[in-house]
């Protein structure tokens, strides 16, 4: 217990900096290597001082013989003073021996720590000492949403938006390809609306129309965060607007397999603006997408159910047929069978004048008396299932 509770004082006192009340605990014989458990993992007394830039406490608990390599739950010691910038501590690290290529902990290697710290010049020094700048993290039982999907140091420079870091590591030979954990970087780039990253990606050889079975097309990932930029410059440098795949983010989590195109999947998501970038460049306004538990259905119909009567608009003047059929696909759950329904939104919306989403609503009985008028039984029959299944809001 005793050697315990020295351990956890050794702790507390090299990452807040007091220097004597660690000379005196190891004097009275605290080990320098063992970790008191923080945050769902442990802490060593080297990985706080070098953190806290705290370099004289570094120096004393190197002098005896604490471990460089010693795996706290925000990384060693070495990851966390080039995260905070700390050069001092950087090089008295690596002169004790530090691992300069260790892709385990929180930033998965030192550079990639410097790179998540904005720290150029301690970049630079890792670099000239050897640093591998296309190190794969490795694993980490401490996640947080800066960095838990940053895979590379490149990818890491990308997710934070630093321009002159990204182009420092790929002037030095860093690797776009294979270098993003969860999607491509240049569909980081894009989520993100930064086009300046996008040329400097796209000049290093990025495919424009990068995706597999695990990795999102830059195209399909601007529209997924609405980022109307990035679909411009990407569609202007030469991406296909055929694309008909989505299989990250949201999206998926409809799609039955790679088959939404990129005008559904704007049309989903009521991006305005991107359908009507698509729009001016010509897709094909009657490709079917696929989403889950639904039929194969069009742009028009997407809207239809989504609610979004200012999109249906846009597609309906770009020559979306009005009257085309599509079967409804149902879970087996439903309250009602199999139907086939026409949607005709001049009918549904004809009273209607704002392009403002929130004043495209009417309520089922009006729709009801609407539809039905023209359709008799089978129309109400549609109506009614509607209005019992959920994500067929049927707004206008």
């Amino acid at each position: 217990m005793e050697n315990n509770v020295q351990a956890s004082a050794l702790v507390s006192a090299a990452a807040n900096g007091h220097g004597g009340i660690v000379r005196q605990l190891i004097n009275s014989g605290a080990n320098v290597n063992s970790g008191t458990k923080i945050f769902g993992g442990f802490e060593f007394a080297l990985g706080g001082a070098a953190e806290a830039g705290h370099f004289d406490i570094a120096k004393i608990l190197l002098e005896n013989e604490a471990d460089t390599g010693a795996m706290a739950a925000r990384g060693d010691a070495l990851q966390r003073a080039a995260y905070s910038g700390y050069i001092s501590i950087v090089e008295l690290l690596l002169d004790h021996g530090a691992d300069i290529n260790q892709a385990n902990g929180l930033f998965g290697g030192a550079v990639q720590g410097a790179v998540l710290g904005r720290h150029m010049d301690v970049v630079k020094i890792l670099h000239g000492k050897g640093a591998n700048i296309d190190l794969h993290k490795g694993q980490s039982s401490f996640r947080t949403s800066t960095v838990k999907h940053c895979y590379t140091p490149l990818e890491a420079a990308v997710v934070i938006d630093d321009i002159e870091m990204a182009q420092y590591l790929l002037t030095n030979g860093a690797e776009v390809v294979n270098a993003g954990i969860r999607t491509s970087l240049l569909s980081t780039a894009a989520s993100k609306g930064n086009e300046a990253i996008l040329g400097i990606l796209l000049n290093a050889g990025a495919d424009i129309d990068e995706g597999d079975d695990s990795t999102e097309p830059p195209l399909f990932r601007a529209i997924a965060e609405q980022q109307l930029g990035s679909m411009k410059f990407l569609i202007e440098a030469g991406a296909n607007v055929k694309a008909q795949r989505c299989l990250n983010t949201y999206i998926d989590k409809l799609a039955s397999g790679p088959a939404i195109t990129l005008l559904s999947a704007a049309v989903w998501r009521g991006f305005e603006d991107g359908v009507r970038l698509l729009l001016e460049h010509q897709v094909d306004i009657h490709a079917t997408s696929k989403f889950s538990n639904q039929n194969p259905e069009s742009p028009l119909h997407t809207a239809a159910r989504q609610g979004f009567g200012h999109i249906a608009r846009q597609l309906l003047e770009y020559g979306a047929n009005v009257n085309e059929q599509i079967e409804v696909g149902c879970k087996s759950s439903s309250l009602f069978s199999r139907n086939v329904f026409r949607v005709d939104l001049k009918l549904l919306c004809a009273d209607t004048t704002s392009r403002d989403a929130t004043t495209f609503r009417c309520s089922v009985s009006e729709q009801r008396s609407r539809t039905t008028t023209g359709r008799g039984i089978q129309g109400q029959r549609v109506l009614d299932s509607f209005e019992r299944q959920p994500g067929y809001p049927f707004r206008c």
